[in-house]
This record gives structure tokens, C-alpha cells and sequence, in this order.
């Protein structure tokens, strides 16, 4: 599978299933930290038992060949899954359920940015008429036009964004430097995030009080075991098609077309969870779609070439 659009709706779709695994965990009275806790640990479990085995060789003749790809890729999970990871379940925390739907979608801006400082990739008029297309109906789809109100957890999760963004420009850049598979990528991620996560969960009952209410009293709920699981083999599929993207696509076309996941998640809630979506909200996401479509057929469309000219032949 090594077109652009295969990875990266595949990638769409289980990023989309795993956000509504999330709600339905949340409808099931999980708690936060419990929730992130157990996530972490199954992800780390499935990278261990499935993914890390047949990657072994492959990491250890990087290790071997390009060892700064390989701690490149090392710092991309440290960021992208610890950093970003924590920020993002203390704004989920500290902000409405709407402010994180659409502030979480703010990644693509800063990868936009990033991609063009870092990998030297074009910002075109057309590409930013499409961002801007796209992150407008993510908010009408997130926030059926509703202000935001300014807040602490608002900043937390735009630094999460920043974070996953950095992420995705540091894999780029260890692809462009060494061939590794996504397998790979994703394999030794949780080995670096997975303990900045699981040391911060347990120093949450040892912060204020509001933390303490936000996240929960628990880092044990057995109840929501089958979630955290899926949550976890979901994280670590989600990441290999995320990669397996980057290897044959650049970082904006990954970022923009992945803006198709939310969505997706209004359809799966709106058929599963008895959600319902305002005319408002419909608009969002058929701008959504206009801006995906726009980018696909703007990316894949046939090079132009100068004709040469020819010679006249002589007898």
C-alpha cells in the first residue's frame, strides 16, 4: 500500500474509531487519568508482544547504520506521545468538550508552518485557501459557530498541537535521512513516551484539588479494561499508517487530508451514539470534504513538462 490516499484514509478511519472508543469509555463513567493510565500501558503492551519482535533486526541495524535517524525517531515519540500526550489530557481537563474538538484540529496549521520551515515544502495560495476552507469547517463542525471562551486548558491543548506537530516534522526528517518502515516508527514510540505519561498520571493525586477532580481519584477502573485495550492497539495502528504515509507523502498532504476525521466521528456518533447534527454542523463538514478533495486532486495532478525542442535532422 504505497499511495498517499490508501495510508492516510486508512489512517482517518482507525484515528476516527479510536476518538469514538474514547466517548464511549467516557460514557461509561470512565475517569481521565484512570483512562489515559491503563491506554498507555495497553499500548505499550501491544508494541512489546506484536510490533517490537518483528522490528527487532530493523532497529538494530539502524541502530547500527544511521544511529542519528534512529534518535530522531527516538525524540519524535518522546514529543509527539509524552509531551503531546500530557498536554493534551490536562486541556481535555481544564476546557470545554468543544474548545478541544476544534483546537485539537490547530495541529495542521502549526505542521503546515513547520513543514515549510523544515522540509522546504511549498506554501502555496492554493494549499493555504485550503487549510483555511478546512479549518473553518472544523469549527463550524466542532462548535455549530459558538465563541470560545480563553482559558488555561485552551493554551495546553495548543501546545499539544504543537507537540504532535514536531512529532510528525522530526519522523519526516529522519525518513529523508534513512528508509525505516512505519512499523518500526511506531514500535519504539511508546518507549519513550509511555514513561513521561505513567510518571505523570501518578503524580496527579499530589496536585491541587481542581486536578485532582478533573482527572479523577483512580488510576484503576477494571470496568474499562476492553476500552483501554482498544484505545491502545487503535494508538499504535493509527500510528503506523500515519508513517506509512510520511514515507510516500509530504507532512502537509498527510496533515490536511487527515482533517477528514472529524468527520468521520460525526458519522459514527451520529449512527452509534444518537447524536445529532445541526444544519450548521453539516455545512462544516462538507467544507471539509470540498478542502480534502481540493488537496488530493491539487497533489496528484500530472507534472507539467517543457517540451524539448528538436533538432532538425540532417541527411
Amino acid at each position: 500500500m504505497n499511495r498517499p490516499i490508501t495510508n492516510v484514509t486508512i489512517f482517518s478511519v482507525l484515528w476516527a474509531f479510536q476518538i469514538y472508543v474514547t466517548k464511549v469509555a467516557f460514557f461509561h463513567q470512565a475517569q481521565l487519568g484512570a483512562f489515559v493510565f491503563l491506554s498507555a500501558l495497553s499500548t505499550l503492551l501491544v508494541c512489546s508482544v506484536y510490533f517490537l519482535p518483528k522490528t527487532f533486526l530493523e532497529l538494530r541495524q539502524l541502530r547500527i547504520t544511521d544511529h542519528k535517524a534512529l534518535l530522531i525517531i527516538l525524540l519524535s515519540g518522546f514529543v509527539h506521545y509524552g509531551v503531546g500526550g500530557m498536554f493534551s489530557t490536562a486541556g481535555v481537563a481544564f476546557s470545554s468538550a468543544t474548545s478541544a474538538a476544534f483546537l485539537s484540529k490547530l495541529s495542521f496549521v502549526f505542521t503546515l508552518g513547520l513543514a515549510a520551515l523544515f522540509l522546504a515544502e511549498p506554501l502555496t495560495k492554493s494549499k493555504l485557501g485550503a487549510a483555511g476552507l478546512m479549518l473553518f469547517g472544523a469549527y463550524l463542525l466542532a462548535t455549530q459557530g459558538q465563541s470560545l471562551t480563553p482559558g488555561i486548558g485552551n493554551l495546553l491543548v495548543i501546545l499539544a498541537c504543537i507537540c504532535w506537530s514536531s512529532g510528525t516534522i522530526l519522523t519526516k526528517l529522519a525518513l529523508r535521512r534513512t528508509k525505516i518502515s512505519g512499523e518500526l516508527i511506531s514500535a519504539v514510540r511508546p518507549f519513550v513516551g509511555t514513561p513521561f505519561l505513567l510518571a505523570y498520571a501518578l503524580l496527579v493525586p499530589h496536585f491541587s484539588v481542581a486536578t485532582r477532580a478533573a482527572f479523577g481519584d483512580t488510576l484503576w477502573q477494571p470496568e474499562i479494561l476492553p476500552f483501554a485495550l482498544l484505545n491502545g492497539l487503535l494508538t499504535v495502528l493509527t500510528w503506523v499508517f500515519l508513517n506509512r504515509t510520511l514515507t510516500v507523502a509530504t507532512a502537509s498532504y498527510m496533515t490536511m487530508m487527515s482533517m477528514m476525521t472529524p468527520v468521520l466521528v460525526a458519522m459514527l456518533a451520529v449512527t452509534f451514539l444518537g447524536e445529532t447534527l445541526a444544519l450548521v454542523q453539516l455545512l462544516g463538514a462538507g467544507l471539509i470534504i470540498a478542502g480534502a478533495v481540493f488537496t488530493h486532486f491539487r497533489e496528484n495532478r500530472p507534472q507539467r513538462t517543457t517540451p524539448t525542442s528538436q533538432q532538425p535532422s540532417h541527411p
